[in-house]
């Protein structure tokens, strides 16, 4: 009923239910609504704060036919633009999310869906600058032919979908992979650490670090596994005595 322009109530009761959510909604499109106009819409009803009336004005300017060109070209834009770095350092499934949801905003203002070759293509040129994603083109145009020869088929084209799908898996699978070297190497630069302030004598007031060692903690992180089988081989943190291991403990 909130976002009804007819709506009336008709009872007390129904009247301070109605200006609670009156009031909710007033303060959701202040959050939401960035665009100019709204802003000009916003700034009008500010001192009423009558969301009903501002919803109404909203959707009577949105329908307007040179408005939702306008906002067509607008999204169409920034898709286009919306390429992802070379030096992108941070999770590759969140940017690729990103440029999807790019995609259905402009999908929902064309009110259909954006053909599967144009999609591609845009994907493609939104991804080809990044070291790490721009791989990904090729080994999936070797991934159509190998399955149109095993399959005795001319036709290599796939769907949008298939494709996107193709590159997600593989960011994933990179973005685990960094995530799990970065906390390794936090990991060494702590016992690097440790190691430094036994050597030193203890902490910054001469008395020795008494913090105990949680051996078993450190035995149930796959990453010190790894640390300790790459820094001791052939069994050496296995005969180290108790005073050995504990410097490389917190």
């Amino acid at each position: 009923m909130m976002l009804d322009s007819d709506f009336l109530t008709e009872d007390v009761a129904n009247q301070c239910l109605f200006e609670e959510q009156n009031k909710f909604m007033a303060s959701v499109f202040k959050t939401i609504l960035q665009t100019t106009k709204s802003k000009v819409l916003l700034c009008k009803h500010r001192m009423s704060g009558n969301a009903q009336k501002l919803h109404a004005e909203l959707a009577k300017v949105h329908e307007d036919p040179v408005t939702k060109e306008m906002t067509r070209k607008e999204l169409k834009d920034k898709l286009e633009a919306h390429t992802i770095p070379a030096n992108w350092s941070k999770s590759l499934e969140s940017w690729i999310l990103s440029w999807e949801h790019k995609v259905q905003d402009l999908e929902d203002a064309l009110g259909t869906a954006l053909p599967d070759s144009q999609k591609k293509t845009l994907f493609e040129d939104a991804i080809r600058s990044n070291e790490k994603l721009q791989p990904q083109i090729q080994q999936h145009r070797v991934v159509q032919s190998t399955v149109a020869r095993m399959t005795g088929t001319t036709n290599t084209d796939i769907e949008f979908a298939g494709f996107c799908e193709f590159v997600l898996n593989q960011a994933k699978e990179t973005d685990n992979l960094e995530f799990k070297a970065k906390k390794h190497k936090a990991l060494v630069a702590r016992v690097n650490q440790h190691q430094q302030g036994n050597r030193n004598g203890g902490n910054r007031n001469g008395a020795k670090d008494k913090k105990p060692c949680k051996p078993a903690a450190w035995k149930s992180d796959p990453d010190f596994s790894d640390f300790k089988s790459t820094s001791h081989p052939d069994g050496k943190w296995k005969n180290m005595s108790k005073e050995d291991r504990n410097i490389h403990c917190d």
